[in-house]
């Protein structure tokens, strides 16, 4: 299913690969008070959180930008076939992503550019796809875009004995996602700022949102005086902004993740800029807004089209 956020005069289609996964909020944040699960069960509806379960409502989804004659796809989902045993909703998965993909307009060969917010399994596992038993690019004329310090400390990581059945499952996406682009030379490696597109009053810019892991990076989009920002995983689900300490279980270093959290939301709390975030359900693009001594999330249905 792809939807599009209107962004000035550039439109952002967001191809969905799984629409709903529901994850236990205490497990998904494992520092959440019971305060904050109570008031999440009374706030959100169940396109957020069902309270039968107390669980969390995640999505998982790419973006799709076309821009200067450019197809830029952000962010590449889980994958087919995927090896990930610490993560079952991961776990060989089989979705039909490449027909969602193929009916918002584009097929892989006309992709451009992959920008990689960072290295997760639910964000390059289509980089690649099975082929004869092996992992060759999903798109094959495509510049893959990755942070430097993000590559390079997955590297390392990948060099160690994995401390727990979720590093192990990072070491093989390095192995299944990664790797093959970097052999087939499409690999790009950026810095955190890099200017993606600058073309007249056009941009894609990136941003180094460090903490959930090494060198995530968010994605500027600017049209005119329009902006939205691809926050990636810096905030997972609207329940984190009921407080913002509340860490993700996949953070890597809890502290940079909520300072990068909160300088996001003091920036563009009560602005204009749309925020869409890689895990928000259903309607995904909105803006933040001040509510009390805290903060919630106006959705922009309108922005939002199927």
């Amino acid at each position: 299913m792809a939807h599009a956020i209107q962004v000035g005069d550039t439109t952002i289609q967001r191809v969905i690969e799984v629409e709903a996964m529901p994850a236990p909020a205490a497990f998904m944040f494992p520092n959440v008070s019971p305060e904050a699960v109570a008031r999440a069960r009374a706030t959100f509806g169940p396109e957020l959180f069902d309270a039968a379960t107390d669980s969390v409502i995640l999505g998982v989804h790419s973006y799709v930008i076309r821009v200067g004659g450019r197809t830029i796809l952000v962010d590449s989902c889980i994958g087919n076939d995927k090896e990930r045993p610490a993560t079952p909703g991961m776990h060989h998965l089989q979705t039909d992503y490449l027909a969602t993909l193929a009916a918002a307009g584009v097929r892989p060969e006309e992709v451009d550019l992959v920008l990689c917010t960072h290295l997760h399994p639910d964000h390059v596992g289509w980089n690649t796809r099975l082929r004869d038993g092996g992992w060759v690019p999903t798109f094959p004329n495509a510049r893959y875009l990755i942070g430097r310090r993000e590559f390079e400390e997955a590297q390392r990581l990948r060099a160690l004995p994995p401390v727990h059945e979720m590093a192990a499952d990072l070491q093989t996406m390095f192995d299944d996602s990664v790797l093959p682009i970097e052999r087939s030379g499409q690999l790009v490696l950026v810095e955190d700022d890099h200017a993606v597109v600058r073309e007249l009053d056009h941009g894609i810019r990136l941003e180094p949102a460090h903490g959930h892991s090494f060198g995530q990076l968010m994605v500027h989009v600017e049209s005119g005086a329009a902006h939205a920002v691809l926050s990636a995983d810096v905030i997972h689900h609207p329940i984190q902004l009921l407080d913002l300490s509340i860490a993700q279980i996949g953070d890597y270093d809890r502290a940079q993740a909520e300072a990068t959290r909160r300088r996001l939301v003091e920036t563009y709390v009560d602005t204009d800029t749309v925020i869409s975030p890689a895990h928000f359900p259903a309607r995904n693009a909105g803006r933040l807004v001040s509510d009390g001594d805290g903060f919630a999330f106006d959705w922009l249905a309108s922005a939002v089209t199927r």
